[in-house]
């Protein structure tokens, strides 16, 4: 609720709410005009700002809080879970596309909660996001969700070209036993919004997203990605307050994803780490933002040249690797993949098809 709702009650005046008059009058001459201010603040500190008594900084905090939270769906147990079908969704998966990847991920991506692909420039996690789009429209029965996709890019154009190519494979692929997924059908059920601040995302997630998702018509939203902006728009002194935003909006995603029962995909770009023993790369933004993602997984790319794929004549292809780091359904896993025309597949799933360029 919390994160649904911050930047809705940093502006709310606590005048309008149900408050004693000369309760109204010690805040305003402590300079407490809103109600996150009051949440904000400590009992004692608003004691010694209103001068109100300890009994009645306490009723304060008990109104607002109630105000806050009206309307709030309530704690469920795990039985009321179990009985409204809900876990189901919890533990729900969205194929990536491979059976091969499918098979080490159990199934896929989880649909509930946030899912971070993290990697170095030219791992795949473009290539990956691209293809949950299109394997989000397949039926459940399947491993879809039967639903369209949302794509917010955040620093890169859309990649059009490299989108209608995939969709060209994918029907193709899927021509015999699903008919309707034409090339044109697969487009047109691919939402995409392009934001280049963080306002402008923190608008589309309290605003223009829900709208769209509470018409049923989406599955999987995807942000490519979240650390552009937040890297741009905060420095290095900043630390404090890009941690309060990327705690908002990461609570926002994960109010959208159970709300409304969506994938919740997040790209993040990866940062230098100076070790003992050499360098290495982390995911970038720090524990403020890993403690907000469910599954983390990392891709990276080997500079070696594959040639002689087993299943394909392949004249050159990159090995790329996926690694689990952390998820609440999986081990620590990796697997090869490799990035061709039709996509993304593991070696053995690979058929007829040129490394992408």
């Amino acid at each position: 609720m919390a994160g649904s709702s911050s930047s809705k009650w940093s502006r709310t005046p606590v005048q309008s709410l149900p408050i004693h008059p000369r309760i109204l009058s010690a805040l305003r001459k402590g300079g407490i005009l809103h109600v996150s201010s009051v949440l904000e603040e400590s009992c004692s500190g608003l004691g010694r700002r209103t001068g109100l008594s300890e009994a009645e900084v306490k009723g304060l905090v008990s109104e607002v809080a109630r105000a806050v939270l009206a309307g709030s769906p309530s704690p469920s147990t795990a039985l009321s879970l179990y009985l409204t079908g809900q876990s189901q969704h919890c533990w729900g998966r969205l194929s990536v596309g491979c059976g091969l990847l499918d098979s080490s991920l159990r199934g896929g991506l989880l649909v509930s909660g946030l899912t971070e692909i993290a990697g170095i420039s030219a791992a795949g996690k473009t290539q990956l996001c691209l293809q949950l789009c299109l394997t989000a429209q397949l039926p459940r029965t399947h491993g879809g969700l039967s639903s369209g996709a949302v794509y917010i890019c955040t620093q890169d154009v859309f990649p059009t070209k490299r989108l209608r190519q995939l969709t060209q494979y994918f029907s193709q692929r899927h021509t015999h036993s699903h008919p309707s997924l034409t090339a044109q059908h697969l487009s047109d059920n691919i939402f995409v919004e392009h934001v280049a601040t963080i306002s402008s995302l923190t608008a589309q997630l309290e605003y223009k997203l829900p709208a769209l998702l509470s018409t049923g018509r989406v599955g999987v939203v995807i942000i490519d990605s979240i650390a552009a902006l937040f890297r741009a728009e905060y420095g290095a002194g900043q630390a404090a307050q890009r941690a309060a935003v990327l705690q908002t909006c990461g609570a926002r995603l994960h109010h959208l994803s159970a709300s409304y029962g969506v994938a919740v995909v997040c790209v993040n770009q990866v940062t230098a780490v100076m070790e003992e023993r050499g360098g290495g790369v982390a995911p970038a933004l720090g524990l403020a933002w890993a403690s907000l993602v469910t599954s983390r997984i990392t891709l990276s790319r080997d500079e070696t040249v594959h040639s002689n794929l087993d299943c394909c004549k392949v004249p050159t292809a990159v090995k790329r690797e996926l690694e689990v780091v952390f998820a609440p359904h999986l081990p620590p896993v990796s697997v090869d993949y490799y990035v061709t025309s039709a996509g993304i597949h593991g070696n053995q799933n690979m058929a007829n098809c040129c490394p992408a360029t």
